[in-house]
């Protein structure tokens, strides 16, 4: 079985539609569709191992699935999707230059610039000091209540909101920012982006500290893992049985 699934700041581009009809002709019978945003941090969660987590060890698990262009936040309890929701954070937001300037700022990080009063245009030298300001800001929003939280939230995905009823006592982080907050390179633009700097904001805030932090199954593999291993479904009419086995 296979699939063809676009995801995240991907899928929100005007040509996503045609990239799929074409590789849907080079992957035969597969499933090929865009994963919405909530659909995404269900299959973020299950690939990286935080919903078996949470079934094991009748737990609240939170995952954050932490992509170039957004965020994916899973709640599990009991190995029950809990709450789900995605916010326009993620390493790629603002992209650079080989040559150190600042290359492309995306909707999210222009919102968390203008709240934080951070100057923050294309063509300007990446300062690490001005984008790890605005690393820290977009942190403090992984970290609610914050005001931002609203702004952010990605289009089609709905909002996210801890349940009251449920004590959070696990996190986990999947997505390409997930090594880079386990395990940074040393150089702060080693991407050509701020994944780096999220990743070590995040590792040094408030949130990460106040969980205790699961290590990931998967961390930039975890939704395709997730798509792979948690959604064929073999029915009855489907599967033959033979005595011999």
């Amino acid at each position: 079985t296979g699939a063809v699934v676009i995801t995240g700041e991907t899928a929100r581009r005007e040509n996503a539609r045609a990239v799929l009809e074409q590789i849907s002709s080079l992957a035969g019978d597969f499933v090929v569709s865009t994963a919405g945003p909530d659909l995404e941090a269900v299959l973020a969660g299950q690939g990286s191992g935080a919903q078996q987590y949470s079934r094991d060890h009748s737990a609240a698990v939170v995952n954050l699935d932490i992509g170039g262009g957004t965020t994916n936040i899973a709640v599990f309890d009991c190995g029950r999707v809990a709450a789900s929701g995605c916010l326009d954070i993620g390493g790629r937001q603002v992209s650079l230059t080989p040559d150190g300037k600042i290359r492309a700022v995306y909707g999210g990080a222009q919102k968390v610039a203008a709240a934080c009063q951070i100057p923050l245009a294309p063509g300007q030298p990446a300062s690490q000091d001005v984008l790890e300001r605005l690393c820290d800001g977009m942190n403090d929003v992984l970290s609610p209540p914050s005001p931002l939280l609203g702004q952010l939230t990605t289009p089609g995905s709905t909002p996210f909101s801890l349940p009251p009823d449920i004590t959070i006592g696990f996190l986990s982080f999947s997505g390409g920012v997930a090594d880079c907050i386990m395990q940074p390179p040393p150089e702060p633009f080693a991407y050509h982006d701020i994944g780096v700097l999220l990743g070590r904001a995040i590792r040094r805030g408030r949130l990460f500290g106040r969980f205790r932090v699961l290590p990931a199954a998967e961390t930039i593999r975890a939704t395709v893992v997730g798509a792979g291993t948690c959604t064929t479904r073999l029915s009855g009419s489907t599967i033959a049985y033979d005595r011999g086995l």
